[in-house]
């Protein structure tokens, strides 16, 4: 069976997100080279790891394009943007393709700890990981949350031969709320005229999730929308 269009843009933005990451450890390689003109061998992925906050496996996995970036928790894009020396924007256009983040990868906080204290890098990655988490601000739009949803639809426009609008339609009309300025805001966010915010999401998780539950053949719980968010 042919993969959907969504799971082929899934792969190709695994790719980008394993390419970034090679450019960051293959750029603070060059970066410490040039700055102390010693050579300390590449940034592994272990040691990358413990920068990030998850296991070696999972770095390996991110490399090796397996994972898709909007699968991945939103503190830990903050973490890996922050080091690639990109604002979550770029970040993320680099990830649709929209732009190449090649020139602008700068591992700034990397490179910082690299000149403070080279030769005890090793040592002080083991010995101290990371645990200070980026907070999400509540007013935040999310893109990636509205491109989840809409992605989903036009797989489902594809599977189910509907079309967009007629999904719409099916999908507002099993959104369990009341409220009419939800109903609006998640219309609003189907059509990609707006983002919810974090604060959005935690209130409307549960009315997207049943309405996509009713309307997408494969169901979506609350939590998954939820893992979207740090």
């Amino acid at each position: 069976m042919a993969p959907t269009e969504f799971e082929v843009e899934a792969a190709q933005r695994a790719l980008r997100l394993a390419h970034l990451l090679q450019q960051l450890r293959a750029a603070a390689y060059q970066q410490a080279t040039e700055i102390t003109g010693l050579s300390i061998g590449s940034l592994s992925k272990r040691k990358l790891s413990q920068l990030l906050g998850v296991s070696p496996t999972l770095i390996n996995k991110y490399e090796n394009a397996e994972i898709d970036p909007w699968d991945i928790r939103w503190s830990l894009i903050r973490q890996i943007a922050h080091l690639c020396g990109l604002s979550l924007d770029d970040f993320d256009k680099a990830l649709v393709g929209e732009e190449s983040a090649s020139d602008a990868t700068q591992p700034a906080e990397l490179l910082e700890e690299l000149q403070l204290q080279l030769q005890r890098l090793a040592t002080a990655l083991e010995h101290q990981p990371m645990t200070a988490k980026p907070t999400l601000a509540p007013n935040q739009p999310i893109p990636w949350f509205g491109r989840y949803l809409r992605a989903l639809i036009a797989d489902e426009v594809g599977e189910s031969g509907k079309t967009e609008q007629a999904v719409h339609r099916l999908l507002v009309a099993a959104f369990p709320s009341s409220n009419s300025a939800l109903t609006d805001r998640f219309q609003a966010v189907l059509r990609g005229e707006a983002e919810l915010t974090a604060a959005e999401i935690e209130e409307m998780a549960a009315p997207i999730a049943a309405a996509l539950s009713v309307v997408i053949a494969t169901p979506v719980t609350a939590s998954q929308l939820h893992s979207l968010l740090p």
